[in-house]
């Protein structure tokens, strides 16, 4: 499952110009300065971060040192990330399902939006996602009382802590606290082995945590405990409580209403509930441990893709009208995506690459209408096929280039900034050093030094007239707004214009100021 999942993660990987996560331009920005600058701790615009913990951006640094500075060595811990994903995903749902069981599991992790966007980004969520999995698909061992499996737990919950934080190991505290009450085996918890494990996963973070805590205490403090955790119990722009929900049935897309049913049958079979303890614990853990605060990022159920893989596989097995029913809907909600994206040819964008995501939708639509094991998996694997596709090769067309390569002579020997924008990707693309410019403070001077801003259209509405009026355009090209709405892209497709969804993008440097007439 892991090699079906990076085989279909790594064509056109380090094309930046498709639709990205916003965190994403921010990680790339780290990774990119941190080549630049030679520092070892994660640093921004040439200053450490205290945001995140350093694990995958030392995974993205140590890939551009041996792949090159590229959008595709950057982004090469996602697609890795999303093949031990699904390839311990598989594992988690065989302990319970046997061998058939887990292919199945694996192919629906494969097919999900969220290992298919995801594992194409430079993101934190998914690499914390694999290694919980990791230590959920080595609890039955561990019940089993391996010492083994239990060093093995706590290696991973430690090393899940430079990924997000104290956030995961003391999501995976809780949730296998569950899983084990319910199995009548929470003494394992106390085990030598299990904290021994911790301790050594732990080593791999707590140099840059003791770092920190030495030269920077009060911005780590901040940054890392303040605004991270304590701040979102009080945020006022973070996303409803609903938005864990909406991240679920989005990202858990398409099997979501198969999982739904597998859910059901757990809560109310005991038979089922016994073989899905693992399963249940994990998914209350994390919608009691993430639904307390505020503030919520549709992305975070990432962390709960395999326990509803497992649930979905578990009701395709067992069948059932109910299972059955919610098959059928999959069934056309994929069907339905494959005859928009093929009305969506009609915009002319990677036509070829689109009907053959279209196709592969529409196949998708008729595996989920048919009963089996066997339907859902290939259903799986054509759907995994088909996002793959539209993000390697349609999604870039439809964003276009963050920095053209006919822009870059006249960009060389300049300082670069980009203005109201992370810089990383219009680093990676341009192959050159970027700045952040978030004023007029910080751009007027840096363009009286010879600098050249990148800009779109709506940043340059932040800049004082007088200074608009002194800039020189010497690049311009087009890319897709920041921010579309499902209005501006109905419209757009109503229309028939692309257009509508793109917005003025150029290179510019300082004209000198205007001579003052004589009287």
């Amino acid at each position: 499952m892991g090699l079906v999942a990076l085989a279909l993660a790594l064509p056109r990987l380090g094309d930046l110009d498709g639709v990205g996560h916003p965190d994403e331009a921010f990680y790339l920005s780290v990774a990119a300065d941190m080549v630049d600058t030679g520092h070892v701790a994660p640093s921004h615009d040439g200053g450490y971060i205290y945001q995140k913990p350093p694990l995958v951006f030392w995974a993205a640094r140590l890939s551009m040192a041996l792949f090159g500075r590229s959008g595709a060595a950057a982004r090469l811990p996602g697609a890795l990330s999303a093949a031990l994903l699904c390839a311990a995903g598989a594992l988690f749902a065989g302990a319970s399902l046997g061998g058939e069981g887990a292919l199945l599991a694996g192919l629906l992790l494969c097919g999900s939006l969220g290992v298919v966007r995801f594992g194409r980004e430079l993101m934190l969520d998914l690499p914390l996602a694999a290694c919980l999995t990791g230590a959920f698909a080595l609890l039955p061992r561990a019940l089993e009382g391996r010492r083994s499996a239990l060093l093995g737990a706590g290696l991973l919950a430690g090393i899940s802590l430079g990924f997000k934080g104290p956030i995961g190991p003391f999501l995976l505290l809780v949730a296998v606290a569950a899983a084990l009450a319910l199995e009548r085996r929470l003494s394992l918890l106390g085990r030598p082995a299990l904290w021994g494990g911790v301790a050594l996963g732990s080593l791999a973070t707590l140099p840059w945590y003791a770092f920190m805590i030495w030269a920077h205490p009060r911005e780590l403090w901040e940054a890392h405990v303040v605004d991270q955790y304590f701040n979102r119990f009080a945020s006022t722009h973070g996303q409803p409580r609903l938005g864990l929900l909406w991240g679920t049935l989005l990202y858990a897309a398409p099997f979501a209403p198969i999982a739904a049913v597998g859910l059901w049958r757990a809560l109310t079979d005991p038979a089922r509930r016994s073989r899905s303890h693992a399963a249940l614990s994990w998914l209350g853990a994390f919608y009691l441990v993430f639904g307390l605060p505020e503030e919520h990022g549709l992305h975070y159920p990432l962390l709960v893709l395999p326990p509803l893989a497992a649930l979905a596989a578990e009701a395709i097995l067992s069948g059932g009208r109910a299972a059955r029913a919610a098959g059928l809907a999959v069934a056309v909600a994929s069907s339905a995506a494959g005859l928009v994206a093929l009305l969506g040819t009609g915009f002319q964008l990677a036509a070829p690459a689109l009907i053959a995501a279209a196709l592969l939708l529409l196949g998708a639509g008729i595996g989920w209408a048919r009963p089996g094991a066997r339907a859902a998996g290939l259903a799986g694997l054509s759907t995994a096929a088909a996002g793959a596709v539209a993000l390697a090769f349609v999604a870039p067309a439809f964003g276009g280039p963050w920095f053209p390569a006919s822009a870059r002579p006249l960009a060389e020997g300049h300082p670069l900034g980009a203005l109201l924008e992370h810089p990383g990707p219009f680093a990676l693309e341009a192959g050159l050093p970027v700045r952040e410019l978030w004023g007029e403070g910080d751009v007027l001077p840096f363009l009286e030094r010879g600098g050249l801003a990148i800009a779109r259209e709506h940043s340059l509405d932040q800049l004082s007239p007088a200074l608009r009026s002194r800039l020189r355009p010497l690049a311009s090209w087009r890319r897709a707004r920041p921010y579309e709405t499902p209005d501006d892209v109905l419209a757009a497709f109503r229309a028939h214009d692309f257009s509508r969804l793109e917005e003025p993008c150029g290179l510019y440097g300082l004209a000198p100021p205007p001579r003052a007439s004589l009287p």
